[in-house]
């Protein structure tokens, strides 16, 4: 195999195409006197990126198919240490909790996995 061909595999292998992530964090919504309104919250956006999505690992959907979370996506955006692990994703609209993160230091990404919002299994059959 020549030295061209696996520098262009892995370019394409590296890139962020499937999208744009918004990253940030649920805060009680609050009136005009700052008094917090029960049951409505706002989203706090922290920051946008490009993402590639990746399969979710079966050991991820055996881990959190035992607690009841419904895992919808796992995705790779480029290194941040900032993310953790309590804060929500809004792709497209949709808001996902971030249920794990892994860093891969060789490749410079982040690798995070998303759940649903609520997330266990009688939560999405009794609210459809």
């Amino acid at each position: 195999m020549s030295l061209h061909k696996t520098i262009a595999n892995n370019r394409i292998e590296n890139s962020f195409n499937d999208g744009y992530v918004e990253i940030g964090e649920v805060t009680n919504k609050t009136d005009e006197f700052n008094t917090i309104i029960a049951g409505e919250y706002d989203f706090k956006q922290l920051g946008i990126y490009a993402f590639r999505l990746r399969p979710i690992h079966s050991t991820d959907k055996r881990e959190f198919g035992n607690k009841g979370r419904w895992l919808r996506y796992t995705i790779r955006i480029s290194e941040n240490h900032y993310i953790r692990a309590d804060m929500y994703a809004r792709i497209n609209g949709e808001l996902l909790d971030i249920v794990k993160t892994y860093s891969d230091i060789k490749n410079q990404e982040l690798e995070l996995v998303l759940a649903e919002v609520g997330g266990s299994f009688e939560f999405k059959e009794t609210n459809q």
